[in-house]
């Protein structure tokens, strides 16, 4: 048997879990995040047990593969980043394709540079509550300055004498 004959072997032979035991493991995992008394270098059947008394992992834990897959709490972080690094490779060969749709080049430049908190400085537009003055009539300006110095005759400042 060649090198690539067992590799490819030993990946057939990995775990792959089913939807019930992903769901498994994340309602384990999500208990134990917050128990102090859990080791998460030390997950045993009995702690899983204990924490998550679902008695169908008693009998998946002897399944090979299944409890390292199901002891690693770093799973979805690792996948995450799997996931990053993919998307990082499919926006470095739109940037590097120069055939590529300038659109589609500059999305991908765009999203390098959030990443890398790059981002062009964007500029929000200041607007004031009574930005509109300049635009109101005489009559309106003055029902306006009524309506805000009748407001301010409503507000208590805390300096009144009781």
């Amino acid at each position: 048997m060649t090198k690539a004959n067992l590799e490819d072997l030993v990946v057939e032979l990995e775990f792959q879990p089913n939807n019930s035991q992903l769901e498994a493991k994340s309602a384990f995992w999500a208990i134990a995040a917050d128990s102090p008394l859990v080791d998460p270098a030390n997950i045993t059947l009995a702690t899983v047990q204990q924490i998550y008394p679902d008695t169908r992992v008693r009998r998946w834990w002897g399944i090979p593969g299944f409890q390292d897959w199901f002891c690693n709490r770093h799973e979805w972080r690792q996948k995450v980043e799997y996931l990053v690094n993919i998307g990082l490779d499919a926006v470095k060969a739109v940037l590097e394709d120069p055939d590529a749709a300038p659109s589609a080049r500059i999305k991908a430049f765009e999203v390098i540079a959030k990443l890398a908190d790059r981002e062009p400085a964007k500029v929000k537009e200041v607007r004031f509550a009574d930005s509109n003055i300049e635009k109101m009539s005489k009559e309106q300006l003055e029902a306006y300055i009524r309506g805000k110095v009748a407001r301010l005759g409503e507000v208590n400042t805390g300096d009144e004498e009781k």
